[in-house]
């Protein structure tokens, strides 16, 4: 009976222990998936503010968004309204944020 007893409990140890394996597993998973999209938001505003129309706009002006007044929507959002920054469609980071293998990522240039 006092070897019965052992097994079981050395059995729902050896379960609980997988499966707390498996789940740190899958959040070591999902926190390097977050960061792979986070890279990939940062990346990308970068690269607009590099490369794209924006490169020659001053910070005070990407800050006011791409109708230039303030306060409106698109203030410190890396899309195209009113005036137009003249960014492609599918370079466009909008409100409702961009998809990246999945997940989606938001960025704004804040003050």
């Amino acid at each position: 009976m006092f070897a019965l007893v052992a097994v079981s409990i050395l059995a729902a140890g050896m379960f609980a222990f997988a499966d707390l394996s498996a789940k740190a597993t899958l959040n070591q998973e999902r926190a390097t998936r977050a960061t792979h999209v986070a890279d990939a938001g940062l990346a990308h505003a970068v690269s607009l503010l590099r490369t794209s129309p924006l490169k020659s706009l001053s910070f005070t002006r990407i800050l006011r968004g791409a109708d230039n007044l303030i306060p409106t929507a698109d203030d410190s959002l890396l899309k195209n309204t009113g005036a137009n920054y003249g960014l492609a469609a599918n370079n466009q980071i909008l409100v409702t944020g961009k998809a990246y293998q999945g997940p989606t990522y938001f960025v704004s240039v804040p003050d």
